[in-house]
């Protein structure tokens, strides 16, 4: 027969493994957020140091770019989007 600090042992174990069952089904049931991610291009058509209020902006936006980045020392032009743009 088991004494009572093997049965006690034995219960929170259990406790354990129940609770961690919960967290996994309520994770997987839970509504998924997913953090969209930006995609970047250089922006060939553009010349010159880039300011966002230039035509670094105007440029991207026609092209059908949701928004603009200046990057670098040289400030390059960089149009951006979402990456799920893209796959569709």
């Amino acid at each position: 027969m088991l004494n009572s600090s093997m049965m006690a042992k034995q219960r929170r174990l259990f406790s354990v493994i129940f609770f961690l069952v919960l967290v996994l089904v309520a994770t997987e049931n839970g509504a998924r957020v997913v953090e969209g991610l930006i995609c970047q291009f250089v922006n060939l058509n553009f010349t010159g140091p880039c300011t966002i209020t230039n035509n670094c902006s105007y440029s991207c936006r026609t092209e059908g770019f949701s928004g603009v980045r200046c990057r670098g020392s040289t400030r390059h032009c960089f149009c951006l989007r979402h990456c799920e743009e893209l796959e569709a």
